[in-house]
């Protein structure tokens, strides 16, 4: 009698325990113990997530491709002159010489330019807007650097090499540096530089590199050019990507020479060479006329009046543009800009770039 009443006391233990249990997990099934660790509800298919806080998201950094397409053009309104789509205005700076460069962009500003600036060190790009600027291929000091120092030589040729970068994105590339102010449009029709590129004929446009007014012969073969004001075309790759890479083993062999010499040094020896390419000076009759269209490089000045290198004055015939030159250290080139009334003026103070 003893057993039976403890085997009916368990057969009702287990009943009520299966009850229980059915009353607990529900018909579907038992509930998801990590759902509800986390906040979520395990009813069924109305389980729904508690939100945690948002987290900000972290940018990312345009690739340089996206930042050169976004700017390529020459113009803000890129619908203004089509034929520059895939060109590219390019300028530099390094974090001692800023100022230089919202000097320069306040007047490229005012006549509704649209550039890239290569950033000579972290130090000056980390000031920059990330959708215009490109961190320069090397290093270079963030400090003022001497001319000729073993570290301006450096600087010259990481500018090159940046610049040869951009053109083997597929751009073509108009190069100057953040001394060179433009007082109005230099690329509009009718104007030296601007005729050029139009012209579509030429795959470098130089500045002619001149310390005063002198006897101007268009078209005359010369020793040196600027190499702080320059058009470079990428329509012919394989003659470009060969002055590149002579210009920048000129440079790495001559590490005591800036870039400019080094890069007509090389121009002039790939220009004796009586192989591909063929240098012609403003398509005039040369040896090249013998030669397919794809292995002459065809170059040409612009007028050096129109685009002046640290001479004359400022009147209603210009110039264009005006690139401090020939004047060594800050102070010069800041004195040389008040001059040209390039510095800091009045049209850039009254469209608010100087508050």
């Amino acid at each position: 009698m003893q057993s039976w009443k403890r085997l009916s006391c368990g057969l009702s233990f287990l009943v009520a325990l299966g009850l229980l249990r059915a009353t607990w997990i529900g018909p579907g099934g038992p509930p998801d113990l990590a759902a509800v660790a986390e906040g979520t509800s395990a009813v069924g298919s109305a389980a729904t997530s508690v939100p945690g806080p948002a987290l900000p998201e972290v940018p990312a950094r345009p690739s340089a491709q996206e930042v050169l397409r976004r700017r390529a053009g020459l113009y803000a309104d890129k619908s203004r002159v089509p034929q520059f789509r895939d060109v590219v205005l390019l300028t530099v700076a390094n974090a001692a010489y800023m100022d230089f460069l919202l000097n320069w962009e306040c007047h490229a500003r005012r006549l509704g330019l649209d550039w890239v600036t290569l950033a000579l060190d972290q130090e000056a790009f980390e000031q920059l807007d990330k959708t215009q600027a490109l961190l320069a291929t090397g290093q270079t000091a963030a400090k003022p650097l001497e001319y000729l120092s073993k570290g301006f030589n450096l600087m010259s040729m990481n500018t090159l090499a940046s610049v040869f970068d951009v053109m083997k994105e597929g751009f073509d590339v108009v190069f100057t540096d953040s001394d060179n102010v433009f007082l109005s449009d230099p690329f509009a029709a009718g104007v030296s530089l601007g005729e050029l590129i139009r012209s579509k004929r030429y795959d470098y446009i130089y500045q002619l590199n001149w310390p005063g007014p002198r006897h101007y012969e268009p078209g005359a073969e010369v020793n040196e050019g600027n190499t702080g004001f320059y058009y470079a075309s990428m329509r012919k790759p394989q003659i470009m990507t060969q002055l590149w890479e002579a210009v920048l083993k000129e440079c790495r062999q001559r590490p005591n020479m800036d870039g400019q010499p080094n890069f007509w040094s090389a121009l002039r020896r790939l220009r004796k060479v009586n192989v591909s390419p063929c240098f012609r000076m403003c398509r005039q009759e040369s040896q090249c006329n013998s030669s397919a269209q794809a292995e002459i490089l065809e170059y040409c000045e612009m007028d050096p009046y129109v685009h002046r290198t640290g001479w004359g004055k400022r009147d209603e015939h210009g110039p264009v543009s005006y690139h401090a030159n020939f004047k060594v250290g800050r102070k010069p080139k800041i004195a040389a800009l008040q001059g040209m009334k390039v510095w800091r003026s009045t049209d850039c103070a009254t469209n608010g770039s100087w508050g």
